[in-house]
C-alpha cells in the first residue's frame, strides 16, 4: 500500500539522518502490519529501555493519535517490561512541518505548466459526536491551513487562497470552510 511504502521510506530517511548503533528507528501500523504490539515486543527483545513514539498524524484527533497511544499502553499493560515512554504530541503548527508543506507545494507547482488560483487542503473527517465532545481536530486543521497560507507565496494574495475542507460523518454533518476573495 502507498501508506506502508511511504512510512518505510520515512523510517529509512530518519535512520540515515540520526543513525547510531544504540538507536533503533522503526515503524508500526495502527491498523495493519507490522502492528504496534509486534514492534513493542521486538523492542523489548532488543533490550530497549527508552522509547519515543511519534504518531504520524500532525493534527491530534481522538480517532487517530489517541488510538496510537491507547494501543501502546494496552500492549504495555500486558507486559511485565515497562520502558520509559515519550509520546510526541501533535505538531500541526510546528515551523518545520509547515515549511515541509510549503516546500511540497512549491515542488508540485514547479512541475506543472500553469499556476493554481486556489489550494484546497483536505483533511479526513471525524464523527460528529467527537466534534461535539470537544475533539480539537478541526481547529488544528484550520491552524495548519492558516499557517500554510501565511508562508506559501506562489499564488498572489494567497492569504485567502488556501482553504481547509472537512467532512464529518455520522448524523450527516458535512462542512467545507471556504474563504476565497
Amino acid at each position: 500500500s502507498p501508506l506502508r511504502y511511504y512510512t518505510i521510506k520515512q523510517a529509512e530517511k530518519v535512520k540515515s539522518i540520526i543513525s547510531d548503533e544504540n538507536l533503533i528507528v522503526d515503524y508500526a501500523m495502527r491498523y495493519g502490519n507490522p502492528s504496534i504490539k509486534s514492534k513493542m515486543l521486538d523492542l523489548q527483545e532488543s533490550g530497549c529501555e527508552n522509547i519515543i513514539i511519534l504518531p504520524l498524524y500532525p493534527q491530534y484527533a481522538a480517532a487517530t493519535t489517541a488510538t496510537v497511544c491507547d494501543e501502546v499502553y494496552r500492549t504495555l499493560m500486558k507486559m511485565r517490561w515497562q520502558p520509559s515512554i515519550q509520546i510526541i504530541p501533535h505538531y500541526e503548527s510546528e515551523p518545520l512541518y509547515i515549511e515541509a508543506l510549503v516546500n511540497s507545494l512549491n515542488k508540485k507547482i514547479s512541475e506543472i505548466n500553469w499556476k493554481p488560483d486556489l489550494v484546497i487542503a483536505s483533511y479526513h473527517g471525524i464523527p460528529k459526536k467527537y466534534f461535539e465532545k470537544g475533539d480539537p481536530y478541526h481547529c488544528y486543521c484550520q491552524k495548519t491551513s492558516r499557517l500554510l497560507s501565511e508562508k506559501f507565496n506562489k499564488i498572489p494574495n494567497n492569504q485567502d487562497k488556501i482553504i481547509a475542507g472537512f467532512i464529518m460523518y455520522k448524523k450527516s454533518l458535512f462542512s467545507i470552510t471556504l474563504k476565497v476573495s
